[in-house]
């Protein structure tokens, strides 16, 4: 009997206790008036020693090639910041920009890769940061549109503190002429971690405490009522009681 009990006990205290954090970033619901249809998700970047590698050599090798480069008239683009409408960005997670594309001329592009970084806000011509290059690798076809999912970590060991932001796009036309767009190129905002617990988190723990102290106390048979012990009297002290509370006779 005791067994079922506590067993229906568990099945009430269980769902009160774990709580289930979801740190997964996904892209939902994206209008096609911000210009994006199909997108192609790319890795969380920023956060990786080797990926940061990797970075630095795929920049060197393509830096002599599109150093002056600029946008092209025939491509029109845009970027949508998922996690913030402010342009507010927690340090130490991760951020997620969706990078729209639109060929409005009459041939071909080519898109290459997307890169960002941190930049100094006095100086933008001064990294603060580097995120990972990502590989696109997509033809956009003319008149045709295409979507790109470009996530970056700022660094944990950022305070908070205004930053530039710059997110370039590479890119190369049927006569393999280098293009880059700065689709964002602005100061944003760095803010602490977010280290709030959850009011449901709070309710759940305080639930699950107190069907354990419940079920402790049934199982136990403990009883914390208190009991106020009173002695009996002797006598000898009622005696003593009835003399001091007697009147005392004066002798004439």
């Amino acid at each position: 009997m005791k067994i079922t009990k506590l067993f229906l006990i568990a099945l009430l205290v269980l769902p009160a206790i774990v709580t289930v954090r979801s740190d997964d970033s996904e892209v939902d619901d994206i209008d096609e008036s911000d210009g994006i249809d199909d997108i192609d998700e790319a890795a969380p970047t920023g956060g990786d020693d080797e990926d940061e590698e990797e970075a630095d050599d795929l920049d060197e090798v393509e830096e002599e090639d599109d150093e002056d480069a600029t946008a092209s008239a025939d491509a029109e683009t845009t970027v949508l910041m998922v996690d913030s409408e402010d342009n507010a960005f927690q340090a130490g997670e991760t951020a997620t920009a969706v990078v729209g594309f639109h060929n409005v001329g009459q041939q071909k592009f080519f898109v290459r890769y997307i890169e960002g970084s941190f930049r100094y806000p006095q100086d933008f011509s001064y990294a603060m940061q580097n995120f990972t290059v990502i590989e696109v690798n997509t033809t956009v076809g003319a008149g045709e549109q295409a979507s790109f999912v470009y996530k970056f970590q700022p660094h944990e060991s950022f305070d908070p503190r205004d930053i530039g932001l710059v997110i370039n796009v590479h890119y190369v036309d049927e006569d393999e002429s280098f293009f880059r767009d700065a689709v964002f190129n602005d100061t944003v905002s760095i803010t602490d971690a977010d280290t709030t617990i959850a009011t449901s988190t709070i309710v759940s723990y305080t639930v699950g405490l107190v069907a354990l102290l419940a079920a402790y106390k049934y199982f136990t048979g403990e009883d914390t009522s208190y009991k106020v012990e009173r002695g009996t009297s002797s006598d000898a002290g009622n005696e003593w009681l009835t003399e001091m509370q007697s009147p005392t006779k004066k002798t004439k």
